[in-house]
């Protein structure tokens, strides 16, 4: 195996040093109502041997760490984690938290925190809290969040505390020496949610592993490590179970040589009839059904289905809700002798979306993944811009309603609105204290999604009535995105100071 070893996983000794110190009692933020915490099952053992905690909010956030099994010692307080940080404690901490009982994770913030074995690479982990996402003028929200909304919003393979999943490893199978990257992305569907995942090999050894825990619902992703076809360590599957909560995700291969990155949904573990587990694949015994590139795809893009050990040598029938309405198509896809079969590719063409979609095969069993698939044709745009106040001809706030075409992706967590505001006769822009930039300067605006293809939006701070000139013209600007980074056109509020 060629291991993945992180930057991080060395820098976090250093941290240990001056984070595992010492200190007076954490004083809770009042904000949150009381503690954040995250229970983080089953403590230290031999794959875990680092706990790493994300500060998931832009403020500064003190940390308390202690133990269920030594809930009358005093626990240990970590220094100051900045926004948006990291911080690793390893070998250093205190015998009383590496004990059996579950590690307890309390803050005065919002925070997400991994138990994991020092080759996790954490620096290429990533974290997103919805409303909580960083604006730029492309957008650019991750896909791996936009897969991840999209397969929960129909709830299929939703996993709930106690239960747990798997996605097999479809790439490498046959192949000998060929390089491929492992990830996993999650989605926590509830507060204080933890979920333990692991890389599982031919021999059924876990090859790796870590815990997630968040105080808050939230998405995350990271890689897993590099593996060789044909080695006996490459892994045959990724399993995850659910030890508090609700979450969903997705595992993915991804080819070093081409870059092809494959995600496939982690679907629920089939159940034991007389304590034998069912021959085929996924829940229902049929196999593991998946699209290429994931739930979504935009325009220009193409994309092919495929099943994995399902029964071999036949021929079953597609069911789907395509736009609200159900079809079959009987004789649909066909296995060959290993039970895996490809149909397509298609390229996006229009604005489209199914649900509940299967194979059902003659002996009864169908598919589990691939439930879910959108094709996103056409960008949102904004209809118009709401009756605001003014004074002196300035408006007071700036606000409106954005609609993206039916059936296509929609808006969610990762939507940017973004907004502008120009002095025209200065070709000036608004920098936030006056008109005074050289060049376009964007903000975020606030949204809420109201259905699945329409929004409202605003934007609170506008520049104050005492920033515009008499008599002089401007505009104010909004454009927004869907879950494919479509732009809508940018629409303008124009204006004279009086």
């Amino acid at each position: 195996m060629k291991k993945a070893i992180s930057l991080f996983s060395i820098m976090a000794l250093f941290f240990c040093a001056a984070a595992m110190q010492p200190h007076s009692g954490l004083t809770f933020n009042k904000r949150l109502g009381g503690k954040a915490t995250v229970k983080i099952t089953g403590g230290f053992g031999e794959s875990h041997s680092v706990l790493w905690v994300r500060n998931l909010s832009p403020r500064t956030a003190t940390v308390e760490l202690h133990n269920t099994s030594s809930v009358h010692e005093s626990p240990y307080v970590s220094d100051p984690i900045v926004g948006g940080a990291t911080m690793g404690f390893a070998e250093q901490l205190p015998v009383t938290l590496r004990r059996s009982g579950d590690l307890i994770v309390q803050s005065d913030e919002q925070v997400a925190a991994i138990l994991a074995n020092q080759d996790l690479p954490i620096d290429r982990s990533e974290f997103f809290l919805p409303g909580q996402q960083e604006v730029g003028k492309s957008g650019a929200a991750p896909r791996w969040v936009t897969n991840l909304e999209i397969v929960g919003e129909s709830g299929s393979n939703l996993l709930k505390a106690g239960s747990s999943g798997y996605a097999p490893v479809v790439k490498g199978r046959d192949e000998l020496n060929k390089r491929y990257e492992f990830s996993v992305s999650l989605a926590l569907r509830k507060r204080n949610s933890s979920v333990q995942v692991r890389l599982i090999n031919s021999n059924d050894e876990v090859i790796k592993s870590a815990t997630l825990s968040g105080s808050a619902a939230l998405y995350w992703r990271s890689e897993l490590g590099e593996y060789i076809s044909g080695n006996p360590d490459f892994p045959v599957r990724f399993e995850m179970s659910v030890l508090s909560g609700k979450a969903q995700g997705f595992f993915s291969t991804r080819d070093l040589e081409s870059g092809e990155n494959t995600p496939i949904a982690i679907v629920p573990k089939a159940s034991k009839v007389n304590g034998i587990q069912p021959a085929g694949g996924g829940a229902y015994g049929g196999g593991i059904a998946f699209f290429s590139n994931g739930v979504l795809d935009c325009n220009g893009s193409s994309y092919t289905y495929h099943v994995v050990d399902a029964p071999p040598n036949t021929c079953g029938t597609l069911y789907i809700k395509r736009n609200g309405v159900q079809e079959t198509g009987p004789g649909w896809i066909c296995t060959d002798n290993n039970g895996n079969a490809t149909k397509g590719s298609w390229s996006v063409s229009t604005n489209q979306t199914g649900e509940d979609i299967y194979i059902l095969w003659p002996d009864g069993t169908r598919t589990s993944g691939g439930d879910d698939k959108t094709d996103d044709y056409s960008p949102p745009y904004v209809p118009d811009i709401d009756m605001l106040s003014y004074q002196n001809g300035v408006p007071t706030s700036f606000s409106g309603t954005a609609t993206d075409v039916m059936w296509g992706s929609g808006f969610g967590a990762a939507t940017n609105v973004l907004v502008q505001f120009a002095h025209l006769n200065t070709g000036k822009f608004w920098n936030g204290s006056s008109y005074s930039s050289s060049s376009p300067v964007y903000f975020g605006g606030s949204f809420s999604v109201t259905g699945q293809w329409t929004a409202s939006w605003w934007f609170n701070n506008v520049p104050p009535v005492s920033a515009h000139q008499v008599g002089n013209d401007y505009n104010w600007c909004v454009s927004i995105d869907d879950k494919c980074n479509q732009r809508s056109g940018t629409i303008c509020l124009n204006f004279t100071r009086n």
